[in-house]
Formats: structure tokens, C-alpha cells, sequence
């Protein structure tokens, strides 16, 4: 597939701190524009464009191409970037650290018109458990950051967890966390319900009486677990710049970025054997 002299720059564009998935360059200032919108997307679709592994250091045309997208506020790429988050449902996703990172950044820059089709894409049964979670947190940022957006995302979490049996445990624990996190009290019940039901995995938050704590709704223990749940934030921690939520146990410090570039190393080895 060829593009235009300026999109095919980031083909081999070397600007890029792997240390740093927040330090983006300007792509504005390279001279793109809305008139690179349509080859931009076409870079998000080409399969050539994902090197493997052991190529990643030397290129990255995809995530140049949707971090373009998010400072040109591309609302035409939304569903194509909706395509890339549907990549984490591929067990062998050699980018998935870099699109669970990244997306909620994406996606907040782009703006609120995105909402709709996030929605839709947690509403749908055909997708993986991976990529539903990554839209559960996008949706949890823009609650926080844009208050017009809070009653919507708390009343489709709602709606999504009241089926709490269809859905899996990981995602139910998610939906739980960002309801807490939320403080949505009033949501409590069906919390409970789900709970009740086993249908909530108590490894993403902690159990129900965890959520009540996490809610407002009882004092913290006295006597913490040392073992947290692995995916629950830490109450000191922060979201950084657009809020992306720390994932992994290892990586609840953003700050300590030497250390997320091993983590994603770690990863990838495991996943080649």
C-alpha cells in the first residue's frame, strides 16, 4: 500500500520514547493535517504495519499513526481504533502493552464523541474479555475527567453488570472497580448481587466488603491483607496526564518507567515460548 511523502515518513519516523508512552512528538509539527486522516487510518489497518517482536525497536508506524489521529482529534478514526483495541483479544498481540497504555489517551483526545461507540463496543458479546476491559477504563476517564459524561458511563456500567452472568468475572470485577472508584452508590445493590452470585472476580478489587471500603461505604480494615488485588490501584497512586489506570503489580509506579520497559519485555518473552 503507498502513502503520501509525509504519511510515509512515519513508516521509519525514529522519534520515539519507549520509556515514555506519554512523551509523544508533535506530529502536527511534522506538517500533518486533516488531509492525512484517511491514510492515517489505512496504516492502522495494514497487517505489514505490526512488526513482530523482534522488529519493534526499529519502527513503530501503527502507534505513530493513532497518536497522530489523537492530536488531529480524528473522530472519523474512531471505529478503525476501536479495530485496534479488538487486537487485544489475540492472545499473541505484540503491541497489546502499548494499546492498553495508549488507547485511553487516544481516545480522550479525540474527545467525548467517542462515547457512543465505546458503548456500543462494551454492549457487544462478540468480544474478548481484554478489549472490553481496555473500554471499561477508557469509559471510567472520561467519567472522571468530563463530569457531563459521569451519569451515562455509571448508568451503562450498571446496565453491562446487571447481565452479570453473561459476562466474564474479569470484566464484572473491572465494571465493579469503576463503578467504586466512581463512587456510585447508588449502584450498590447490584454490586452486591453480583457478588453473591460468584460472578466477580475478587483478584481484580478484592471482595465485596473491599468494594464497600473502596466505595465510602465502611472504614478500611485495620488488619490489610499484605496481598492486594493485582489490578486494584493503590490509594496513593494518581492517574497520570489522561489517567491511564496501572495495570500490573509491577508497574503501579508510572514514574518508574525503566521498569515498565522490562515488564513489557518480560511479557513478550513469555508469550514466544
Amino acid at each position: 500500500m503507498k502513502y503520501s511523502p509525509l504519511v510515509s515518513h512515519l513508516l521509519t519516523y525514529s522519534d520515539f520514547h519507549e520509556e515514555d508512552s506519554f512523551n509523544w512528538p508533535d506530529y502536527l509539527g511534522l506538517g500533518l493535517g486533516k488531509e492525512d486522516i484517511p491514510e492515517l487510518i489505512q496504516i492502522l489497518d495494514d497487517e505489514e504495519l505490526y512488526p513482530p517482536d523482534e522488529e519493534v525497536d526499529e519502527y513503530w508506524p501503527a502507534i505513530h499513526a493513532w497518536r497522530a489521529l489523537a492530536q488531529l482529534e480524528a473522530t472519523e478514526a474512531i471505529e478503525p481504533l476501536l479495530r485496534v483495541i479488538a487486537r487485544l483479544d489475540n492472545p499473541d498481540e505484540d503491541y497489546e502493552e502499548w494499546i492498553m497504555d495508549e488507547m485511553p489517551m487516544v481516545f480522550q483526545q479525540i474527545g467525548t464523541e467517542s462515547i457512543p461507540f465505546l458503548a456500543n463496543y462494551l454492549r457487544d458479546g462478540s468480544h474478548g474479555q481484554t478489549s472490553h476491559i481496555t473500554v471499561v477504563e477508557v469509559l471510567q476517564l472520561f467519567a472522571e475527567f468530563y463530569p457531563e459524561t459521569r451519569d451515562f458511563c455509571i448508568s451503562l456500567f450498571t446496565e453491562q453488570l446487571s447481565r452479570f452472568d453473561a459476562n466474564l468475572k474479569d470484566v464484572n470485577g473491572f465494571i465493579v472497580v469503576s463503578l467504586a472508584e466512581l463512587k456510585a452508590l447508588d449502584t450498590a445493590a447490584t454490586i452486591e448481587e453480583a457478588f453473591e452470585k460468584g460472578c466477580v472476580s475478587e483478584r481484580v478489587g478484592g471482595n465485596w466488603e473491599d468494594i464497600q471500603v473502596l466505595m465510602g461505604l465502611k472504614p478500611p480494615k485495620q488488619d490489610l491483607s499484605p496481598i492486594r488485588p493485582i489490578f486494584l490501584r493503590s490509594p496513593t497512586s494518581s492517574f497520570d496526564e489522561f489517567g491511564t489506570r496501572e495495570r500490573q503489580v509491577q508497574r503501579q509506579s508510572k514514574k518508574k518507567k525503566q521498569q515498565q520497559k522490562e515488564s513489557r519485555r518480560q511479557n513478550r518473552g513469555k508469550k514466544k515460548k
